[in-house]
Formats: structure tokens, C-alpha cells, sequence
């Protein structure tokens, strides 16, 4: 699910045209299709973007956690430890830490026509309606993703029941699948 929510989440990643660009062009020392891939990120509002995107996932996320834990102590700790672990995802996940690969890709793919193009559109009125509304676009996609994904986990968990009782047939007596704990893995039974 979180995959499915990824990629519909990066397929509307749209990122305000800064001043920061120029600069941080001529601080990494890019070639002139890198900083029109820079440029043109810039423009497309990716960065905050990102950030917009990763607080909606970490909203859904609390959310349904909420929503399944009926204990209150347990609900406490889970999601202080969780608002701990999205904390080291977010820096690990930010900005900072894709630009120069995002740059990368940009100018691999994109002929310096194509990112000019781009980024003069971005820049336009017609662009910035565009990104100004995808945050709507996406917040209205979610449910829906969610809705189907949600309506097929039964199937997927079915299937994985049998999948899971077809591999315990096919292995020898008293074996049963290895999990990668010693234990197990020796052929000890633990109970």
C-alpha cells in the first residue's frame, strides 16, 4: 500500500521558482544541463513538494494507526515512537539529500530544449495553476487509491494464505520454512 501511495504521490510531485537556484548552481559547480535541470525543479516546486507529500503520508499513517489501537497506553508510546521514526525518515528522505541526484536524472532524460520548456511553462500562469492545484488532484486521488487497495487486501492476504500452506506442504517433515533466526534455521522446534 505504501508503495502504491508512493508512486501515485510521485507522479503528482510538482515543484516556486527561487532565487536559491542560481546560487546553488554555481556553489555545486553544474554543468549547463544540470542547472537547467535545477532550474526546472525549482520551478516545478519539487522540494516542497516533497515536504507537502511526506506530511500527508505521515498524517495517513498516524491516522490509521489512531484509528486501529484500542489501548490507550499502547496508542501513546506506538505513536511517539513512530513521530520519532518518521523524524529520522524525513531528514534521511529530504531534499537535500536527492537534489543532486534528482538534478542527475533530470538532465539524463531531458534535452536542454525540453527543460527549458519546461521551466518557461512552470513559470507561466498556466504552470502555476497546475501546481497550485495538484495538491488538490493528489488529496482527492488518496482516498480512491486507498479505497482499492483496501478492497483488495483480502484477496492478497487469501492468496498469500495458500501460497504460505503450499510451501509448508512442499517442505520435508518438521522443517517448515526458514525465518532466519538460529533457532529455527538448525531444525530446533521452539514452542
Amino acid at each position: 500500500m505504501k508503495k502504491l501511495i508512493l508512486v501515485a504521490v510521485a507522479g503528482l510531485i510538482a515543484v516556486n521558482v527561487s532565487a536559491a537556484a542560481p546560487k546553488a548552481a554555481k556553489r555545486m559547480k553544474l554543468t549547463e544541463k544540470e542547472n537547467a535541470a535545477l532550474q526546472m525543479l525549482t520551478a516545478m516546486r519539487v522540494e516542497q513538494n516533497m515536504q507537502r507529500s511526506f506530511e500527508m503520508m505521515k498524517k495517513m499513517q498516524l491516522d490509521v494507526m489512531t484509528k486501529m489501537m484500542k489501548n490507550v497506553k499502547d496508542k501513546e508510546a506506538t505513536l511517539k515512537i513512530r513521530g520519532k521514526v518518521f523524524d529520522m525518515i524525513s531528514k534521511e528522505l529530504s531534499w537535500d539529500k536527492f537534489k543532486n541526484d534528482f538534478i542527475k536524472i533530470y538532465a539524463d532524460i531531458y534535452t536542454l530544449d525540453e527543460m527549458h520548456g519546461l521551466t518557461d511553462f512552470f513559470k507561466s500562469k498556466t504552470g502555476q495553476a497546475f501546481l497550485d492545484k495538484s495538491p488538490l488532484v493528489q488529496q482527492r486521488m488518496m482516498p480512491l487509491i486507498q479505497k482499492k487497495v483496501m478492497a483488495m487486501m483480502p484477496q492478497v492476504q487469501q492468496y498469500t494464505k495458500e501460497c504460505i500452506a503450499q510451501e509448508m506442504k512442499k517442505a520435508p517433515a518438521g522443517t517448515g520454512p526458514k525465518c532466519g533466526c538460529d533457532t529455527h534455521d538448525k531444525g530446533k522446534n521452539v514452542k
